[in-house]
Protein backbone atom coordinates (compact mmCIF):
# COMPACT_ATOMS: atom_id res chain seq x y z
CA UNK A 1 0.00 0.00 0.00
CA UNK A 2 1.63 3.36 -1.22
CA UNK A 3 1.43 5.81 2.04
CA UNK A 4 2.22 9.51 1.53
CA UNK A 5 3.34 11.08 5.03
CA UNK A 6 3.60 14.84 6.60
CA UNK A 7 6.96 15.56 8.73
CA UNK A 8 8.44 18.10 10.79
CA UNK A 9 11.50 19.06 8.57
CA UNK A 10 14.25 21.06 9.99
CA UNK A 11 16.15 22.71 7.09
CA UNK A 12 18.52 25.07 8.65
CA UNK A 13 18.73 27.24 11.35
CA UNK A 14 15.23 29.07 12.22
CA UNK A 15 13.88 26.84 9.13
CA UNK A 16 10.84 24.47 10.40
CA UNK A 17 8.07 23.69 7.57
CA UNK A 18 5.90 20.64 7.14
CA UNK A 19 6.42 18.74 4.32
CA UNK A 20 4.87 15.69 2.39
CA UNK A 21 7.05 12.66 1.27
CA UNK A 22 6.20 9.06 -0.03
CA UNK A 23 6.75 6.40 2.46
CA UNK A 24 9.44 3.31 1.98
CA UNK A 25 6.90 0.36 1.07
CA UNK A 26 6.12 -2.20 3.90
CA UNK A 27 8.65 -5.36 3.72
CA UNK A 28 7.54 -8.71 4.73
CA UNK A 29 8.90 -8.32 7.87
CA UNK A 30 7.91 -4.89 8.42
CA UNK A 31 5.06 -3.56 10.13
CA UNK A 32 3.80 0.16 9.57
CA UNK A 33 2.88 2.58 12.82
CA UNK A 34 0.35 5.54 12.50
CA UNK A 35 1.70 8.26 15.02
CA UNK A 36 -0.86 8.76 17.68
CA UNK A 37 1.95 11.15 20.12
CA UNK A 38 5.65 11.98 19.32
CA UNK A 39 8.23 12.51 22.15
CA UNK A 40 9.56 16.12 22.64
CA UNK A 41 12.50 17.10 24.16
CA UNK A 42 14.18 20.34 23.82
CA UNK A 43 17.35 18.94 24.42
CA UNK A 44 17.02 16.63 21.55
CA UNK A 45 15.02 18.94 19.22
CA UNK A 46 18.05 21.69 19.81
CA UNK A 47 20.91 18.78 19.28
CA UNK A 48 19.54 17.91 16.07
CA UNK A 49 19.47 21.84 15.16
CA UNK A 50 22.68 22.04 16.32
CA UNK A 51 24.66 18.81 14.18
CA UNK A 52 23.59 20.73 11.35
CA UNK A 53 22.93 17.85 9.13
CA UNK A 54 19.96 19.60 7.24
CA UNK A 55 17.47 18.83 5.81
CA UNK A 56 16.34 16.57 9.58
CA UNK A 57 12.66 15.10 10.76
CA UNK A 58 13.49 15.48 14.33
CA UNK A 59 11.82 13.87 16.82
CA UNK A 60 13.26 10.78 19.18
CA UNK A 61 9.94 8.46 19.78
CA UNK A 62 6.31 7.57 18.76
CA UNK A 63 3.86 6.45 20.67
CA UNK A 64 1.10 4.53 17.25
CA UNK A 65 -1.30 1.95 15.94
CA UNK A 66 -0.16 -0.22 13.36
CA UNK A 67 -2.02 0.11 10.61
CA UNK A 68 0.03 -2.57 8.15
CA UNK A 69 1.81 -5.99 9.27
CA UNK A 70 4.25 -7.15 6.40
CA UNK A 71 3.37 -11.15 5.19
CA UNK A 72 6.04 -12.89 7.58
CA UNK A 73 5.74 -10.88 11.10
CA UNK A 74 4.54 -12.69 13.58
CA UNK A 75 3.37 -10.99 17.52
CA UNK A 76 1.86 -7.91 16.09
CA UNK A 77 -1.27 -7.17 14.49
CA UNK A 78 -3.07 -4.23 13.00
CA UNK A 79 -4.57 -1.93 15.75
CA UNK A 80 -1.93 -2.91 18.20
CA UNK A 81 -0.28 0.12 20.07
CA UNK A 82 3.17 0.37 20.06
CA UNK A 83 5.89 2.67 21.30
CA UNK A 84 8.84 3.28 18.65
CA UNK A 85 12.04 4.96 18.74
CA UNK A 86 14.08 6.68 15.94
CA UNK A 87 12.68 5.95 12.82
CA UNK A 88 14.97 2.96 11.69
CA UNK A 89 14.07 3.99 7.69
CA UNK A 90 15.25 6.90 6.31
CA UNK A 91 13.63 9.12 3.76
CA UNK A 92 14.78 10.06 0.64
CA UNK A 93 16.16 13.92 0.29
CA UNK A 94 16.38 13.37 3.87
CA UNK A 95 19.74 13.71 5.83
CA UNK A 96 18.99 12.59 9.42
CA UNK A 97 15.51 11.22 10.54
CA UNK A 98 14.65 10.12 13.98
CA UNK A 99 11.53 10.14 12.69
CA UNK A 100 9.02 10.86 15.73
CA UNK A 101 7.40 14.11 13.97
CA UNK A 102 6.48 11.95 11.21
CA UNK A 103 2.92 10.99 10.36
CA UNK A 104 3.97 7.34 9.49
CA UNK A 105 6.94 5.09 10.41
CA UNK A 106 7.71 1.87 9.07
CA UNK A 107 10.00 -0.73 11.57
CA UNK A 108 11.14 -3.97 11.39
CA UNK A 109 9.28 -6.27 13.34
CA UNK A 110 12.52 -7.90 14.30
CA UNK A 111 15.64 -6.47 16.05
CA UNK A 112 16.89 -3.37 18.38
CA UNK A 113 14.47 -0.95 16.25
CA UNK A 114 11.29 -3.49 16.60
CA UNK A 115 8.48 -1.08 18.08
CA UNK A 116 7.39 -2.66 21.97
CA UNK A 117 4.21 -3.42 22.44
CA UNK A 118 2.13 -1.47 24.67
CA UNK A 119 -0.02 -3.32 27.55
CA UNK A 120 -3.64 -4.72 27.06
CA UNK A 121 -5.71 -1.33 27.60
CA UNK A 122 -2.74 0.96 27.80
CA UNK A 123 -4.16 4.30 26.84
CA UNK A 124 -1.84 6.00 24.27
CA UNK A 125 -1.39 9.26 26.03
CA UNK A 126 -0.63 7.79 29.27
Amino acid sequence: MSRHIKAVVFRGPDEISIEEFALCPCGPQDVVVRSLYSMVSSGTELRGLALGRYPMIPGYAVIGEIVEVGAEVRGYRVGDLVSGRSCPRFVPGINAACGGHMTFQVYPATGEDRPVLLPAGAKPLD
